[in-house]
């Protein structure tokens, strides 16, 4: 996993002036620093192998909800991003959405909607069709 921060920074709150400037520029905020900080508890052991292709984006925080921007998660399974998702809630006590940087505004609304890995889709005048996203 990789993230913005010198890992010893993270672990210790106790920053370098590379992470100090990251912070102080307004780049990024100590959400960002909590949420790395779970990640790299999270991407360790058997997911080491899974997230070592996966890098931290950027966290925002809209209510009781955080989203957590990473890249190279598209080819990840979605069972894989529902228990970051998980481990993530349990860490920061908070309700916890992963999306992939770069997507467009229909995937990125779809990942945010949608629970589990099927979506579903309705025309009017036919049932409910279970789709990929």
């Amino acid at each position: 996993m990789k993230i913005p921060f010198c890992t010893f920074c993270v672990k210790t709150r106790v920053f370098c002036s590379k992470c100090q400037s990251l912070l102080d520029s307004g780049e990024y905020s100590m959400l960002d620093v909590d949420v790395s900080d779970a990640l790299l508890n999270i991407a360790t052991g058997k997911m080491e192998e899974v997230l070592k292709n996966v890098e931290y984006v950027k966290s925002y925080e809209v209510g009781d909800l955080v989203i957590v921007v990473l890249k190279g998660i598209k080819a990840l399974p979605r069972t894989i991003i529902q228990q970051m998702e998980h481990d993530l809630e349990r860490t920061l006590n908070k309700r916890v959405k992963v999306v992939e940087k770069g997507v467009n505004v229909n995937e990125l609304a779809t990942q945010l909607a949608s629970p589990a890995g099927y979506s579903q889709y309705q025309r009017p005048g036919f049932p409910m069709v279970p789709r990929r996203p």
